[in-house]
């Protein structure tokens, strides 16, 4: 029975353990080529591993196969957007992604979700403009197109600095 719900996935396995080891082999198709095939593999295994459910869960699929398609193009942003910088577009699709998902778990059926969201993840807005203060001089430093770019070598140095600060603060013996 176990065997039998895993059957979807051999194709998603089977381009995981392809992509991992031209990887490690350096070897030119380990890099986009593979890459481009996880998310394609996964959305076969969510459709075949639901085809038999019926009433067959719409909402949910489209949700869930939105998600994976904005994640693909995310990987392949270099590839997709080559004439924009490669990260804002995967942030970009990921954020996508993710708010996809995120409407598939809050609001699929037999998913208990609460209904406001707790005041204890404001901490998040917080969490999240530390990390920018802290990662980059300005928000323009997303745009960087090579890792070489001055700014955003700025940034970096930036970051090492300050979270090196605080990691000699947070683990020196009392």
């Amino acid at each position: 029975m176990r065997a039998k719900a895993l059957t979807p996935f051999i194709p998603y396995i089977a381009v995981s353990v392809l992509h991992v080891v031209l990887l490690l082999m350096h070897h030119p198709l380990g890099g986009y080529q593979t890459k481009q095939l996880l998310m394609a593999a996964l959305a076969l295994a969510a459709v075949w591993a639901t085809a038999s459910i019926r009433p067959w869960p719409r909402p949910a699929m489209i949700l869930l196969l939105a998600g994976l398609i904005a994640s693909w193009i995310g990987d392949g942003a270099g590839l997709l957007f080559p004439g924009l910088p490669t990260l804002p577009m995967m942030i970009l699709f990921f954020g996508i992604a993710h708010l996809a998902y995120i409407a598939l778990f809050w609001r699929s059926p037999g998913i208990v979700a609460v209904r406001r969201v707790p005041r204890w993840a404001l901490v998040y807005i917080g969490w999240w403009v530390v990390t920018l203060a802290i990662v980059g001089p300005t928000p323009a430093d997303c745009w960087c197109r090579s890792p070489s770019t001055a700014s955003c070598s700025a940034g970096r140095r930036r970051f090492r600095r300050v979270s090196g600060r605080w990691w000699r603060s947070a683990v020196r013996p009392s």
